[in-house]
């Protein structure tokens, strides 16, 4: 009985010194150690010891069989988990996408302002600038012909703002907020780096146009900058910044 309980001794210490090095140990591996350290001392005593150890050998291999096969289970089961996790967050990520974007332009929807921009009392989570962006003629274009051009014109003013943007690596955000009005939020520079940015954007689409007939619409925004901080309100900001585009026009 002394010699049997100081044999288990000596294989667990040989196998945990074996194991010692690794973050995680599945009882298969402990069970395949810890059967070689047993042959080896084994192998150090008499026959007659050897010989009535090897009769549980079987038994050892059957175990060791019967967890590799759990594991093999466990790890196919955790593996079809993680797939199935990673299509359901890839369905997730495209239903959200759609329920925060808007239906004419590329651009994000009021619902992603208020959900997502906004906290619960529609103040900022976070600080930059807001720049509003309201379409010249648009309201003249759609009583002289129809919606859908007006759509035409949305899109094709949006579509190059968010090219500009992607363009120049800003780090930025668009919402059409009103059906003639987008709002841009800017982060991670100054306020002479986002005028110049909003110039720049405004000279350049000028000379842009798309036609319908025989009219050519130039692409033309009116545009107000203002800086905002976290939780301030985003009506009172909102609120100066149309003041700013009303003088802006005048």
């Amino acid at each position: 009985m002394h010699n049997d309980k100081e044999k288990l001794v000596q294989i667990t210490e040989k196998t945990m010194l074996r194991l010692l090095k690794n973050e995680t140990v599945l009882p298969s591996k402990y069970l395949e150690i810890f059967t070689e350290e047993m042959k080896k001392i084994d192998n150090e005593y008499k026959e007659k010891s050897l010989h009535s150890v090897s009769e549980d050998d079987d038994e050892i291999i059957n175990t060791m069989q019967s967890l590799k096969k759990m594991e093999h289970n466990l790890f196919d089961t955790s593996r079809d988990y993680m797939k199935e996790m990673s299509i359901l967050r890839s369905a997730m990520d495209t239903l959200r996408t759609q329920l925060f974007s808007d239906d004419i332009s590329q651009t994000k929807n009021r619902l992603w302002l208020f959900k997502d921009k906004l906290n619960n009392n529609e103040t900022f989570n976070d600080r930059g600038f807001l720049i509003s962006i309201k379409i010249s003629d648009y309201d003249k274009i759609v009583r002289e012909y129809d919606a859908n051009i007006g759509n035409r014109l949305l899109k094709q003013v949006s579509d190059y703002m968010i090219g500009y943007m992607d363009q120049k690596h800003c780090h930025y955000e668009i919402v059409r907020y009103l059906e003639d009005n987008f709002l841009i939020f800017m982060h991670n520079m100054n306020v002479n780096e986002v005028e110049e940015h909003i110039s720049n954007m405004q000279n350049e689409m000028s000379n842009y146009g798309f036609k319908h007939r025989s009219r050519v619409f130039n692409l033309i925004f009116n545009a107000a900058v203002m800086q905002y901080i976290e939780n301030e309100s985003f009506a009172s900001v909102l609120g100066q910044l149309d003041d700013k585009l009303f003088e802006n026009i005048l």
